[in-house]
């Protein structure tokens, strides 16, 4: 269906929770490094995918993780040296957003939610863009 329509999704930031997230994975790769995985709310808009990382749990997805698989399918953009991006056999549907990804599983697939639910929504929830 995306494919048929015509949407930007150029300044659009995704929240994600789920198991970790692969930053080195081709359809997430910067160049510039990795933004930091950390417990701040920092985010990082000149980021070239990931503008923020909270890890709640570890700040590492397990191999072939669920984490990285979900972000994939919707903002991942192939970029192998992590700046030009290329047509991926697996683009996310809205490959031009970024995303910030709260951590909320270990290295085995496990699940840790954090005490409050409200803590899953304050990741990106300070990810405004203006226009330029």
């Amino acid at each position: 269906m995306w494919a048929y329509v015509d949407f930007n999704f150029y300044l659009e930031v995704v929240s994600v929770s789920d198991t970790g997230l692969d930053v080195d994975n081709c359809y997430f790769y910067d160049a510039s490094g990795a933004v930091d995985a950390n417990k701040e709310m920092k985010v990082d808009h000149s980021r070239r995918k990931v503008v923020q990382y909270y890890s709640h749990v570890d700040g590492l997805d397990y191999e072939l993780g669920h984490g990285t698989h979900v972000v994939g399918t919707i903002i991942g953009a192939k970029a192998v040296d992590g700046k030009h991006e290329s047509d991926g056999f697996a683009d996310g549907c809205a490959k031009s957003a970024k995303v910030a990804f709260f951590d909320i599983g270990d290295n085995r697939g496990s699940l840790s939610l954090p005490g409050t639910i409200r803590k899953l929504f304050e990741v990106g929830s300070y990810c405004f863009v203006s226009p330029v």
